[in-house]
Order: structure tokens, then C-alpha cells, then sequence
């Protein structure tokens, strides 16, 4: 089981290594192209030396047969035998072009010839006899070898710019398959992100779907796949949880009602059918919501804030189908209050601030709330109190403990609430989408009592919700 998250990670870690061979493979052959060329003035420089070195052994011949002098003859010898080694350690660069290969030879000969002559006269020298034609046959053979020699020069430097158009050649090519390869893998991965990020928005518009339908009373619609990636399964599969619980819900209702025979068991029954039925109604309308948070951060690629998104959502649902009782401790409520808060300031973002205060007063007592009551009242500053505010809205939520009670208060600053729609809603005769009635309802068929809520309002000015939760029914007390 994967993670979409890992798979994201890896993916961009893929495009830099990509990156990192493509850079690594042009300075390979960048190092490759500046060692051939180097290679090539290296050889020409040697070339250019045995030119130097064939004149040194001009130079010392003649002021040998100028003043016989025995160690000019050597210097001849030691300029002579460093040229011919030159050339045969260059030899094998002279073989990879014809005309320099053949320049070469000549080269070679000639110089081997004028080695001969040159003994042949100094050991007649000796001897004490001459060879005027000799050493003016020297003379001649040795300014051809110097010709010979530049145009030995002069034929390199010819090789040398083929070599560098070879060189070129051979650059360009490996350039343009290093280039069209990462081209290819670059554009594999491209494909990749996109077949995923598709797939990701077909399954959560397909959950937006889905979600819409249970808010339309729908619980027959068919459960959502389950993906490859762990983390997105958590989310599908708290919606399918709460899908099967909402008919689980129904159907034990119905058996409910129809196994009983007295009218007030009848009543209770349905009063209490009742109240499920209003508290899950606010859950598929809260989904939808936050679907479409997580829809818009996953196209704005922010897939950190879409997972936490989801794991915020999912705590919210398993503690709300989880509880069989109808009750739990106020310190859940608070936690799923917070993870509600979480969501909604990613929604509102620097539009609204909205601020928790808690003060429990007595000791470690487990104090047991109704589920989602205080959330809906936060909603229902978010949706109407705070639908026109731009910037400077507030939402103040105050939780205070009693002796025989817990007290909220939610306070918003938002545009207020008519006097008519306010008259209305203590009257229990408002029939308008508000989450305030879902919850008072709730609260009065669960305590049986009417004094469960306080409302102030101005429109313009905000609005003032304070709830009563009491720790015992009133027939209790």
C-alpha cells in the first residue's frame, strides 16, 4: 500500500537526479572535447620543439665544420638524436592522416640519409682528407629536411582542424542524445504526475458526488472504490462508514418503530429518531464543505494541507458515528471543536480569527456533552454571520463550566441576524437552512426542556448565541 504523499516526494526527487545526470554527463564531455584538443597543441608544441631542435643540429654542424671542434660535433649528435625521437614518439599521431603520414616518411628518410652523410664526411675529416662535394650535398639535403619539416608542420595543423570538426561532430551528437534522453524521461515523469493528480481529482470529485447524494437523503448510492494510497483510503473509507452507519441508523429506527405497541414508547421512539436525524444531517453538509477545501489545496498542489485536511475531517467523523450513547466527554467535543476550527481557518483564512476559551471548574469530573452542537453554531457564524466580511471578522467561542451546567458562547462580529428571523427561531416557527434550530432541537427533545439556548443579534453589530448543556435531563433532576 502506497502513499500519495511518497509517491509526490519521490517523483520530484526523480526530476532532480534526471537534472543531476544531464549536468554531469555535458561536464564528461566537456572534460572529453578539452582533453582531445589539449592533446592536439600538446603534439603541435613538440612539433614545433623538433623544428627548434633541427635547427640546433644546423647550427652546430656548421661551426663544427668551421673550427672542427669536437664538442660542437656532439651537441650535433645530441640535437639530431632528440629530433628523430620526437618524430617517432609522434609518429602514431602522423599515421591517422594520409598527408601527414606521408610527410612523415620523408621526413624520416631524409633525416637518416643526412645522419649517413654526415658520418661518412666526419670520418674522412679524420682521416684528413675532403669532400667539398659532400658537404655541400649536406648542406643542400639539410635545408630540404628543414623544408620538409614545416611542411610536416604545416600538414598537422591541417589534421589538426579536421580533428576539431570530428571533435565537434562528436560533441553535438552526444550532446543531442543526452539532451533528447532526459528530454524523454522528463517528459515520462510529467505524464506520470498528471495521470496521478487526474486520478486523485476523479476520486475526490467522484466523492464530492457521492456526499452530495447522502445530503439529498440518498443512502443507497454505491460506496467509493478504495485507491492505492493508504492515506486517501482513511477519508473513503470514513465516508463509506458513515454511509452504512446512517442506514444502520435507519433501518434500527424503523425496526424500532414498528416493534412497539404503546403510544408513548411510539412517541419516544420517534422523538428520539428525531434527534439522530437532525444531528446527521449536519454531517454530509459538512462534508461537502471540506471536500471542496481539499479539492481546491490539491489543484493548488498544496498536498501537505489536503492530508491534514483529511485526517482533521476523518477524527471529526469516526467520534461523531462512533458513539452509540448519544453522549461524550466534553474534552472530545472540544478536540473535534479544535480539529472543526483547523479547517475552517484554512477556509477564511485572514478574513476571520476565530479564538477558543475553555475554563473547566470542577476538579476531574468526566463531564458528557451532546455531540456536535457546539460546531454548528461556529458554522453558522462562518456561513451567514460571516458571508460579506473581508477582513476584521471575529468569532469568539467561550466554553464555561457550572455547577449544574456547561454554558457556550459563540459571538461573532458578522452582519446580525433580523429581528423577525430571531422571533422566529424561539418560537421554533423558522423553517429557513440554519444550523442554530438542528441543535436546539436536538437539545430540547434530549433534556425535555425548552430553556436550552439564548439569542441576541443586531443587524450589522453580530450576533450572540449562548447554549445551556446540563449534566442531567430535567425529569432527572
Amino acid at each position: 500500500m502506497r502513499y500519495f504523499k511518497k509517491d509526490i516526494i519521490a517523483i520530484i526527487v526523480a526530476v532532480i537526479l534526471v537534472f543531476l545526470f544531464s549536468a554531469i554527463v555535458d561536464i564528461r564531455l566537456d572534460m572529453e572535447i578539452f582533453d582531445r584538443n589539449r592533446k592536439m597543441l600538446e603534439d603541435y608544441e613538440e612539433i614545433n620543439e623538433t623544428v627548434m631542435d633541427y635547427d640546433q643540429s644546423r647550427l652546430y654542424f656548421r661551426l663544427y665544420n668551421r673550427d672542427r671542434n669536437a664538442n660542437d660535433f656532439a651537441e650535433y649528435q645530441r640535437a639530431t638524436d632528440k629530433v628523430t625521437a620526437s618524430l617517432e614518439e609522434l609518429s602514431s599521431v602522423f599515421r591517422e592522416d594520409e598527408r601527414s603520414s606521408m610527410n612523415y616518411r620523408i621526413v624520416s628518410q631524409m633525416l637518416e640519409h643526412r645522419s649517413e652523410m654526415i658520418r661518412a664526411y666526419e670520418n674522412l675529416e679524420i682521416q684528413d682528407r675532403t669532400l667539398s662535394k659532400d658537404l655541400e650535398y649536406i648542406i643542400i639535403l639539410s635545408e630540404r629536411v628543414s623544408t620538409q619539416l614545416n611542411s610536416l608542420a604545416s600538414s598537422y595543423l591541417n589534421q589538426m582542424n579536421d580533428m576539431n570538426e570530428k571533435n565537434l561532430i562528436w560533441y553535438q551528437n552526444r550532446q543531442n542524445l543526452s539532451n533528447a534522453l532526459t528530454f524523454l524521461i522528463l517528459l515520462s515523469l510529467i505524464v506520470l504526475t498528471l495521470f496521478i493528480g487526474r486520478a486523485m481529482k476523479k476520486k475526490l470529485l467522484e466523492a464530492a458526488q457521492v456526499v452530495s447524494e447522502i445530503g439529498n437523503r440518498n443512502f443507497q448510492v454505491k460506496n467509493l472504490e478504495r485507491t492505492h494510497y493508504k492515506d486517501v483510503n482513511v477519508y473513503i473509507d470514513t465516508m463509506n462508514d458513515m454511509k452504512e452507519e446512517i442506514l444502520a441508523l435507519i433501518a434500527q429506527t424503523e425496526a424500532y418503530a414498528r416493534s412497539q405497541i404503546q403510544y408513548e414508547q411510539q412517541k419516544r421512539m420517534l422523538a428520539e429518531s428525531r434527534m439522530k436525524e437532525l444531528q446527521l444531517q449536519i454531517n454530509p453538509h459538512f462534508l461537502f464543505n471540506t471536500l471542496s477545501i481539499v479539492i481546491r489545496h490539491i489543484q493548488f498542489k498544496e498536498y501537505d494541507t489536503s492530508i491534514q485536511l483529511i485526517k482533521e475531517t476523518s477524527k471529526i467523523l469516526r467520534s461523531s458515528l462512533g458513539k452509540k450513547k448519544g453522549m461524550i466527554p466534553l474534552d472530545d467535543e472540544i478536540d473535534l471543536l479544535n480539529s472543526y476550527i483547523f479547517i475552517q481557518q484554512l477556509h477564511l483564512k485572514d478574513r476571520v480569527e476565530i479564538s477558543l476559551d475553555v475554563r473547566k471548574a470542577y476538579g476531574n469530573e468526566v463531564l458528557e456533552v451532546p455531540p456536535l452542537v457546539i460546531q454548528p453554531l461556529v458554522e453558522n457564524a462562518v456561513m451567514h454571520g460571516m458571508s460579506a466580511v473581508t477582513s476584521g471578522g471575529s468569532i469568539d467561542i467561550r466554553i464555561m463550566e457550572r455547577a449544574d451546567r456547561v454554558e457556550v458562547e459563540v459571538e461573532d462580529n458578522g452582519k446580525g441576524i433580523p429581528q423577525e428571523i430571531i422571533e422566529k427561531v424561539k418560537s421554533g416557527t423558522y423553517e429557513g437552512h440554519i444550523g442554530l434550530l438542528n441543535v436546539i432541537r436536538r437539545l430540547q427533545l434530549l433534556y425535555e426542556r425548552e430553556d436550552v439556548f439564548e439569542l441576541r443579534s443586531e443587524e450589522g453589530k453580530g450576533t450572540h448565541v449562548k447554549l445551556y448543556l446540563y449534566k442531567r435531563r430535567q425529569k432527572d433532576v
